[in-house]
């Protein structure tokens, strides 16, 4: 625990310094990494002990990473060329334009959530059946069992999310838009019973929020003073709120093979849950026992193009991708078990340490393009990587179809930000002159 809890130190301090700010893909890797596994150590909930391997690659890959994100540092450090780009659009038509972005995906989003929640809703005969059946309504929906939903209609939920963060930031103050687009997030994870959503949806909202942020302090208004962590805290508080709902609908009660009677007492009256504390740790279990028993069906870039291989398997091809991956004992079962599972079954055992390291170089890339070149689409792909070392302690979300498809439209949204912006700044050009 004590090598775990240094390298998770060590991880922190580096982002800071050699980023200048706490919220940088380092500390966020170093932060959600060492509390899982410090969780997964601690005897909380009874695992079965990691191999050697499973160690080595875990410890390995973590260095990867920083080592792959201060490769970058080192090399702009010994050729400096710094950039910088400064937007030639006045404050207010910048946030105008976030402004209607933000609303045209809120509307987009609230309307599939309305007529998503209409089909499950009469389904299973009320609102209150799918709260009783929280598990079925779960695995209904992620084996595709619910006729007439339209698929990936939630990515505009978390395109919405990512634009409340900017638009926050940009905003200086919390705004009824961005509260909104929070609150349709929370309705469709408990309306789909999921969890993920709402770790998702929280990630791109603070990489928005902080990334514009700093942003906005260099480029819109120097004398931006906001208590950022403050707006966090809140919105933090509805999602964990959000989660427990969640926890509370997908079983009546918790019972975990391996807790013990004192951890039963002990979290029976905590807000840590045991379903928090296994949500939270049981993942390096699941990646042990999978290479212990290195059993799975090989399918090439099984996981990496799940989405396509999916999506090829509607045309008649056959191709069968199961949306759950194998579970395993551990000895409770689950069956998430860290990015490094889905990496190594792709890219072998040199992945799981090229692709942690090639991770880290991209995210720092984006991390300087965001801070010299200044452009929306970089915020969006850095939001969007910042998701993926986020959750990597749980899953590889580029195998995640509306991970996909919600990147893709993060995407395309510049070009609407930009019809925005065009069409506010020739609005101010006209109201100057006339």
């Amino acid at each position: 625990m004590i090598v775990v809890a240094s390298l998770g130190l060590l991880t922190i301090l580096s982002g800071r310094f050699f980023f200048g700010r706490w919220y940088n893909h380092l500390t966020l890797f170093g932060v959600t990494w060492s509390i899982s596994l410090l969780l997964f150590l601690s005897g909380v909930i009874y695992y079965y002990p990691l191999q050697i391997e499973t160690w080595i690659i875990i410890i390995f890959s973590w260095f990867f990473f920083l080592i792959g994100s201060v490769t970058v540092v080192l090399v702009k450090f010994l050729y400096p060329r710094k950039i910088i780009v400064k937007s030639i659009f006045t404050r207010k038509v910048i946030i105008e334009a976030l402004k209607k972005c933000l609303m045209l995906f809120n509307s987009v989003s609230l309307i599939a959530v309305l007529y998503n929640g209409y089909i499950i809703v009469s389904r299973y005969g009320g609102i209150i059946n799918v709260l009783i059946l929280g598990n079925i309504v779960r695995s209904d929906f992620v084996h595709d069992e619910i006729p007439g939903l339209i698929p990936y209609i939630s990515s505009f939920i978390f395109v919405s999310n990512l634009f409340a963060g900017i638009y926050t930031a940009a905003k200086n103050k919390i705004n009824l838009a961005s509260v909104i687009s929070i609150f349709i997030n929370i309705a469709y994870s408990i309306l789909t019973m999921s969890r993920a959503s709402l770790l998702f949806g929280f990630l791109l909202l603070t990489s928005g929020y902080f990334l514009f942020f700093y942003l906005s302090q260099s480029t819109i208004n120097k004398d931006i003073k906001i208590k950022k962590y403050r707006y966090i805290f809140l919105f933090a508080l509805l999602i964990v709120v959000s989660a427990e709902i969640v926890r509370a609908n997908r079983g009546v009660y918790e019972s975990y093979e391996g807790l013990s009677s004192t951890s039963k007492k002990v979290l029976g009256t905590s807000f840590l849950t045991p379903s928090l504390v296994f949500y939270l740790s049981s993942h390096y279990g699941v990646l042990n026992q999978y290479l212990r028993k290195d059993r799975e069906y090989k399918l090439p870039l099984r996981y990496t193009l799940a989405t396509f291989w999916r999506f090829i398997d509607k045309f008649g091809f056959e191709i069968k991708v199961p949306y759950y991956q194998v579970f395993y004992k551990i000895p409770a079962s689950t069956n998430t078990g860290t990015y490094l599972r889905e990496i190594h079954a792709d890219f072998g055992d040199i992945g799981v340490f090229v692709i942690p390291y090639f991770l880290g170089i991209i995210a720092t890339v984006f991390w300087y393009k965001v801070n010299e070149q200044m452009t929306l689409s970089s915020i969006i792909i850095l939001a969007f990587l910042y998701s993926i070392i986020g959750m990597s302690f749980l899953v590889w979300l580029p195998s995640q179809g509306w991970w996909v498809v919600s990147f893709f439209i993060a995407l395309m949204s510049k070009y609407l930000f930009n019809f925005f912006v065009k069409i506010y700044d020739k609005y101010n050009f006209l109201n100057q002159i006339l």
